[in-house]
């Protein structure tokens, strides 16, 4: 886990992440590393690069970091990343409607384990951002979404939601929590919930968080998601179905 490493060295960084979120980010990334070959990463809407520096501190030597953002705002984070010794980085300076940005599927198709999707928030934009990270995204990786159920931007949870509905045998939703949401492949969706189920609540606050709950309140077959909310409720870190929270079925 390198969410120590990255509050030191990074935490000054502008940005808007919460320490909470770039914990789970921490666990998923490790636990894709440990898990899976290596495949390289992407975020899109990168701001000065505060969440793209826990990208490459779990980015291998064999995996390239690729960074889609049109404003001056991302050679903040060229420059960060220039002190990782090594580190193979491209930074795509147009939005991820354009040309440039799509010119990506002819090299990484299916070939991305980790997609963040931090960019324009109007729903057209979401919407071809979905696209784009479903065509780059391989059978075992993440799609991280920003702001999902965030109120000040309804029209997103909604487009990411309508998505699904659309894509539901390529992408489901898995986790979702501190301003995120996070979608798999269903060939992959075990694994996930598997780790979130025996390791989630430990990593949490390994990372120093106590004041956490994993809710899992319904059965599979509708939606297969765990949630993770600040705030413990009574003595349970994994709350289940309501008329039995200590059964959390996945």
């Amino acid at each position: 886990m390198h969410f120590e490493r990255f509050q030191n060295d990074f935490g000054h960084l502008s940005g808007f992440t919460i320490p909470e979120s770039m914990c789970v980010w921490d666990f998923l990334l490790e636990f894709q590393s440990k898990t899976w070959q290596p495949a390289s990463l992407l975020e899109i809407g990168v701001y000065h690069g505060q969440s793209a520096m826990m990208l490459a501190l779990h980015c291998k030597a064999e995996e390239t970091i690729l960074l889609i953002d049109p404003s001056d705002y991302v050679e903040e984070a060229r420059k960060v990343l220039s002190r990782f010794d090594g580190a193979k980085f491209e930074i795509i300076k147009v939005r991820s409607s354009d040309n440039a940005s799509w010119a990506l599927t002819s090299r990484y198709r299916h070939a991305l384990r980790w997609v963040h999707i931090d960019g324009d928030h109007k729903a057209q934009a979401v919407w071809n951002d979905l696209l784009l990270a479903n065509d780059l995204l391989a059978d075992t990786g993440i799609i991280c979404v920003d702001d999902f159920f965030n109120p000040g931007y309804p029209q997103l949870t909604y487009t990411v939601c309508r998505f699904l509905e659309q894509n539901h045998s390529q992408l489901q939703l898995f986790l979702c929590g501190y301003n995120k949401g996070y979608l798999a492949r269903p060939g992959a969706m075990q694994k996930y919930l598997e780790a979130i189920r025996q390791d989630l609540a430990r990593a949490i606050t390994t990372c120093g968080f106590t004041d956490f709950t994993i809710f899992k309140t319904d059965y599979p077959n509708v939606v297969n998601a765990f949630g993770v909310v600040k705030g413990r409720w009574g003595d349970f870190e994994y709350y289940g179905l309501d008329e039995d929270p200590k059964k959390i079925p996945y």
